[in-house]
């Protein structure tokens, strides 16, 4: 459709279309068009067939022609006895903003946006500006009458995700219709990762779009050992007073059950240090340092490597930080220099070498003044 936008229409059946319809908007960070998304098979499988939208850009599918939309919506509104919407995060946004278009009889959308342009949310502000906006969520629940299954995580974690005020939002713009609400408390965002992990998300999100029923989710069982629920419990717990030592025996679960994601390294890497236990920050640090080299060797486009390129600079800023704070300049020096070598435009990285070498030289004055008294 263009470089940034994608629409596919796949079919459950060669030579009849099915009776339902579902329309998938992709969340944020898709990073490349074409990618193959295991949501079409399952979908297919169970006999919908699927028109998937994809966007490469964080653009929240702003840039879909109106006309593109209006004709789509026409013509699945006429072969289909049953249209459906599936999105999580941006994707959510999206679904939720062009049900004015289609007769969606059920909407399932995974921590929804409601917007991003409004002051009880301003994380994204900046972004928001470069954005064209066309379809907005506000406006558009007042002729919808059909279900909306909102999954969210009703806790505000310490990256301050605000998913229930965009819950509250969304509930109280589609007074019409019927709003089931999912909470699943330390799901994080989105929490269909939580599901994926608990071993229920094809279960849970066809007992939905099948029978209108939502799974029983409170059982123990679908917690223990689940990477998601332990790595948002384990930040959660970083952000409350006295509640470090919990936050590092959860986050050592996870890491211990499989998680290698460079963001939970470093979250125990900063832990260790608040505890000044100098020599498991600085193991962290290095970890993390090497997960997210191994995931940026592996990406499967440039923007990917991009993307990961931004984090290793993070990461190893960190390495640095941990290293210099247990008088280790010359490793530090060493770390922070190949960072900056490696993305010069980076200037926080500057101002950490900058910051090594003071330390380093400040560390050794007082040392040779000792020596001298």
């Amino acid at each position: 459709m263009s470089k940034t936008a994608l629409v596919k229409r796949f079919f459950h059946r060669d030579n009849s279309l099915s009776l339902r319809c579902m329309v998938c908007f992709t969340g944020g960070h898709t990073n490349s068009l074409e990618s193959s998304n295991r949501k079409i098979k399952f979908l297919l499988d169970a006999g919908f067939d699927v028109v998937f939208i994809q966007s490469s850009l964080n653009d929240y599918h702003q840039t879909l022609p109106l006309t593109f939309i209006q004709d789509l919506s026409l013509t699945l509104n006429k072969e289909y006895t049953e249209l459906l919407a599936y999105g999580h995060s941006m994707g959510g946004y999206a679904a939720l903003a062009f049900s004015r278009f289609f007769n969606y009889s059920t909407i399932l959308v995974f921590s929804p946006y409601y917007s991003i342009l409004e002051k009880f949310d301003e994380r994204f502000a900046k972004h928001a500006k470069t954005i064209d906006w066309k379809y907005h969520v506000r406006g558009s629940g007042a002729n919808y009458n059909g279900k909306i299954f909102v999954v969210y995580d009703p806790i505000i974690q310490g990256r301050e995700v605000r998913d229930s005020l965009h819950y509250e939002k969304v509930e109280a713009e589609f007074f019409q219709a019927d709003i089931i609400p999912v909470s699943i408390p330390y799901s994080g965002h989105p929490p269909d990762l939580w599901l994926k992990d608990a071993g229920l998300h094809n279960e849970f999100v066809l007992s939905i779009l099948n029978d209108g029923m939502v799974l029983d989710l409170s059982l123990k069982k679908y917690r223990v050992n689940n990477l998601t629920y332990l790595t948002t419990l384990g930040r959660h717990l970083s952000t409350r007073k006295n509640k470090n030592k919990s936050a590092i025996y959860v986050l050592n679960l996870a890491v211990e059950s499989g998680d290698i994601r460079h963001g939970t390294h470093k979250a125990l890497s900063l832990m260790h240090a608040a505890e000044n236990d100098h020599t498991k920050a600085i193991e962290s640090a290095r970890n993390s340092v090497k997960a997210v080299h191994n995931a940026m060797v592996a990406a499967k486009s440039d923007l990917m490597a991009m993307k990961y390129m931004k984090h290793l600079s993070t990461n190893e800023k960190n390495l640095s930080k941990m290293l210099r704070k247990s008088c280790q300049f010359e490793e530090a020096l060493m770390v922070i220099d190949l960072a900056y070598k490696r993305n010069p435009k980076e200037h926080s990285l500057l101002v950490e070498k900058i910051i090594v070498l003071l330390s380093m030289a400040v560390f050794f004055f007082i040392k040779n003044d000792h020596l001298k008294q």
